[in-house]
């Protein structure tokens, strides 16, 4: 699995429980540069691809689904958006462990749509539909994996790291990113003996079971 490919979405209590509860099955994101670039493929100037989703995105993206053979020559990439597995829903911005405050769906799509007025979209108004699929964990379900302390280190069981409370932190998605224990050997504040199994327990818990370390640069 790549754990890239998590799409974090913090929202209100509001919305948060109606996304628990299975109400909510999808959230709006503004069709602005920023979320340009977190969502599509865009290769240009984000500020020139917002004004041609905002002209053609409901009818590009109709368009886009309905193509049977799939091909999309002389398609813009920003009208295409990129891959996830799952979507993160937050309530806010929750610590690490907080799992009352989180909720992780498998990722269904993302559109360029109209949005409902009962789920807080403003009417006529376009945005990043993302669709969510299957609520993967809640905070009572017996398949999540128990957070796991190591010394001044927590891991939840996404892969999330976090050292005392918050002075630092890893995030699951950028395990595979970066040889942690090489980049750690230069902290002088940091005792391997607690961060090694720590960084090995977060690995396995987001379906790293083998993985290559290198010992120097």
């Amino acid at each position: 699995m790549n754990t890239t490919n998590k799409l974090r979405l913090p929202v209100t209590k509001n919305w948060f429980e109606m996304q628990k509860s299975g109400i909510k099955t999808e959230d709006y994101r503004e069709i602005n540069e920023y979320w340009i670039s977190r969502l599509t493929k865009c290769q240009i100037e984000p500020s020139k691809a917002k004004r041609e989703l905002l002209s053609v995105g409901k009818t590009m993206s109709s368009y886009i689904a309905s193509i049977v053979l799939k091909d999309f020559t002389g398609i813009p990439e920003h009208f295409f958006p990129k891959s996830f597995e799952e979507n993160i829903v937050t309530l806010g911005y929750p610590k690490l462990d907080d799992s009352n405050k989180i909720l992780r769906f498998t990722h269904k799509e993302i559109r360029i749509d109209y949005g409902k007025e009962e789920w807080g979209a403003v009417p006529g108004k376009l945005y990043f539909v993302i669709r969510h699929g299957r609520l993967i964990n809640t905070n009572n379900s017996i398949n999540n994996r128990l957070p796991q302390r190591f010394g001044n280190w927590h891991v939840s069981e996404n892969g999330d790291m976090n050292f005392k409370n918050g002075r630092y932190q890893i995030f699951g998605y950028q395990l595979s990113q970066d040889n942690w224990i090489l980049h750690m050997l230069e902290k002088d504040w940091v005792n391997l003996n607690e961060f090694v199994p720590a960084y090995f327990h977060a690995l396995r818990n987001i379906g790293y079971e083998n993985h290559t370390i290198k010992t120097s640069y």
